[in-house]
């Protein structure tokens, strides 16, 4: 049975002289793998349309289950993502983690619309700094994966943290923490709260915002440098324990921005 469908190539394996395994995001069929022979050579007409972050439009042949490219139509290359290392780095990144929270035959429409948008961000002109894209897509992708932090009212109590001087975020449990209920902590353990930091409110208010906000718009806020270090820092451990793995892209990310 022959089918065609758009999606991005979040991961390429040569598995001979010539043919490639490639991992595609889709809309309707999610995350699948594909059998792309011959496109490591250059003359093939499906070469251009099976690189790493192509959206392209495909056209496959399916038999029990396994995906065979017949031909591949670039929609868009996102060329300038291969001329920044740390642009490449991040999409790498990127791509490492929609790998892990997708699945094949699941709808993924919205998680391949966000990864677009965040490709298209990072291959033009730098409107956003590289940490502003990067923590927004983590968080929102928390939220497309069914990880919404509670940053309205605290975790523990319930009391309305909107005014409160003083805020936490717990990472693991993925809500907010008012001030009374951080001292009620330390005074009945003698201890913090564990996989805990201080949130400013421009931080909660980011965070509000790319939570709810259309994923066309999921970059459309504003951070200085120091709120937006901790904004990067508060929303890529909210993924990292969400998930419960590390990534050697974020490593390999993290090494090209001398972090």
């Amino acid at each position: 049975m022959d089918i065609g469908i758009d999606g991005v190539v979040i991961r390429e394996v040569t598995i001979n002289e010539g043919d490639k395994l490639l991992t595609v995001l889709t809309g309707s069929l999610g995350k699948i793998t594909v059998k792309a022979r011959g496109v490591k050579n250059i003359k093939s007409k499906n070469s251009p349309g099976t690189q790493i972050f192509c959206y392209s439009e495909l056209e496959l042949s399916e038999r029990s289950g396994r995906y065979t490219l017949k031909t591949a139509s670039v929609k868009d290359s996102f060329f300038g993502i291969r001329s920044d290392i740390g642009k490449y780095a991040l999409a790498c990144y990127f791509a490492d983690i929609v790998s892990a929270v997708t699945t094949e035959n699941n709808d993924e429409e919205q998680v391949l619309r966000l990864l677009l948008n965040a490709l298209y961000a990072l291959s033009n002109k730098e409107i956003f700094p590289l940490w502003h894209i990067k923590g927004a897509f983590e968080l929102k992708l928390m939220v497309l994966s069914g990880f919404m932090p509670e940053l309205f009212g605290c975790g523990m109590c319930g009391k309305d943290i909107t005014e409160q001087q003083t805020v936490l975020f717990s990472f693991r449990e993925g809500y907010a923490v008012c001030g009374d209920c951080e001292e009620n902590v330390k005074k009945t353990t003698g201890r913090s709260l564990p996989f805990c930091c201080q949130m400013t409110q421009p931080v909660l208010y980011a965070m509000r915002y790319v939570s709810q906000s259309e994923i066309s718009k999921f970059l459309s806020f504003r951070l200085d440098e120091d709120t937006g270090a901790e904004f990067a820092f508060i929303c890529e451990n909210y993924l990292i324990n969400q998930v419960e793995r590390s990534f050697d892209t974020l490593r390999f990310y993290k090494s090209m921005q001398n972090v």
